[in-house]
């Protein structure tokens, strides 16, 4: 089954990888439209400035499949009031439109 899939690839988002997003759809309604605003918006740069890792995936022929992000909080444990502890985030994950 794994061997049909298409191999994917991560690539660093950056500034330039920013400009590749033009016409890049995440879906319609308001998913699509908040995966959009973050990664175009100033959160997703505030959340790289603060540690996070995001990236973009590609397919082998540079089309751009999903954005996939990773950071590190501290939080309390268990909720509401429990002792502050380090823990992994997802801010952000989606998948384009075609895929």
């Amino acid at each position: 089954m794994a061997e049909d899939l298409p191999a994917l690839y991560a690539v660093d988002f950056s500034e330039r990888e920013r400009e590749r997003l033009a016409g890049v759809s995440f879906g319609e309604g308001i998913y699509g439209d908040l995966v959009t605003e973050w990664l175009l918006g100033s959160d997703c740069q505030g959340s790289m400035e603060r540690g996070t890792r995001v990236w973009l995936f590609e397919s082998e022929d540079n089309q751009i499949v999903g954005v996939g992000s990773l950071g590190v909080s501290r939080r309390p444990w268990p909720p509401p009031r429990g002792d502050y502890r380090t823990v992994l985030l997802i801010p952000m994950f989606g998948v384009t439109a075609p895929f």
